[in-house]
């Protein structure tokens, strides 16, 4: 049983879990792709009448989604990060060119990155216009709403489990096929 924070069920004092300092037994990126996945299924398990629900599970989505990057950097090896500089054609490569060759090689990870940014600082520095969210609301009866999630890149209207399902199908085959955090 996950406990930190209280007294297990027979009076003892709670055991720490392992896992990196301040993130709550979080040890490594597959841990937080696997609080993406979860995050998914709690955002498809949110009823549709349930505007706030749907815009606070997607935006911790979103969040997660993007700040895997973090994780994923903190976790390559040398050997991952010379590798990827080769496949990626680099001389070398920082923290930040990894961010921009992510957002460069994937639209869906640009996209939580935009929109992630935006919900934790409120301002972009450089933002991307072509990218924005909408919600919005149909009745399905009198007294039944039903309420629509969309990411609006460029033209295109799509709804936000497709891009965050999106980015789990990037992130997974990143993560595991390159035996990072294994």
């Amino acid at each position: 049983m996950w406990t930190t924070s209280h007294r297990l069920l027979n009076g003892s004092t709670p055991m720490a879990l392992p896992g990196q300092k301040k993130t709550f037994a979080l040890e490594n990126c597959r841990d937080f792709l696997d609080k993406l996945e979860w995050e998914i299924d709690e955002l498809k398990n949110t009823p549709s009448n349930d505007a706030r629900g749907l815009a606070y599970r997607s935006s911790n989505a979103f969040v997660t989604a993007w700040h895997i990057a973090d994780w994923v950097w903190k976790s390559m090896t040398k050997d991952h990060k010379e590798s990827l500089r080769d496949e990626w054609n680099l001389k070398m490569l920082t923290k930040g060119e990894f961010m921009y060759g992510l957002r460069q090689r994937n639209r869906e990870l640009a996209t939580c990155r935009e929109i992630a940014t935006a919900i934790k600082h409120v301002e972009l520095r450089s933002p991307d216009e072509t990218v924005n969210t909408s919600i919005s609301a149909t009745r399905d009866s009198l007294i039944s709403t039903r309420w629509v999630l969309e990411v609006l890149d460029g033209e295109v209207r799509r709804p936000v489990l497709e891009v965050l399902e999106g980015a789990l199908n990037i992130w997974t085959p990143f993560i595991y096929e390159r035996k990072i955090s294994e």
